[in-house]
C-alpha cells in the first residue's frame, strides 16, 4: 500500500481514518456470505490513545454498520494491548512474497 492508494480508498469512503491527538488508525468493511466486520489493518501511534482507535466508539460505529465483529491485523504486542478492551488471539497469518 502506497500513500496515494490509502488517500484515494479514503475520499472515495472505502476506508476509514480514526484520529486522537498523536495515534490514528484506518479501517475498512468486510463483507463475505457469513458475516460483515470491520478491519483495522493499519493504527499506530500513542499505545495509551488506543482506547480511542479500537474502543467503544469505533465498536458502535461498526455495529451501525451491521458489522458483526472487529479484526486487527498486526504484530503480537497488540494482543496484550488490546486485551483490556475484550479483544482476543485468534489466528496466526503468515505470508510469502513471491515475483511476479
Amino acid at each position: 500500500m502506497n500513500e496515494a492508494l490509502l488517500v484515494a480508498q479514503l475520499v472515495r469512503g472505502n476506508y476509514q481514518l480514526w484520529r486522537t491527538e498523536n495515534s490514528a488508525g484506518v479501517t475498512q468493511i468486510n463483507e463475505n456470505p457469513f458475516n460483515k466486520c470491520l478491519f483495522i489493518f493499519l493504527a499506530g501511534g500513542d499505545l495509551s490513545e488506543i482506547e480511542h482507535i479500537a474502543g467503544p466508539v469505533i465498536e458502535q460505529w461498526a455495529a451501525d454498520q451491521g458489522c458483526t465483529s472487529i479484526i486487527l491485523s498486526g504484530r503480537r504486542g497488540w494482543e496484550r494491548a488490546l486485551r483490556p478492551l475484550g479483544y482476543d488471539f485468534q489466528s496466526t497469518n503468515l505470508i510469502k512474497r513471491i515475483a511476479s
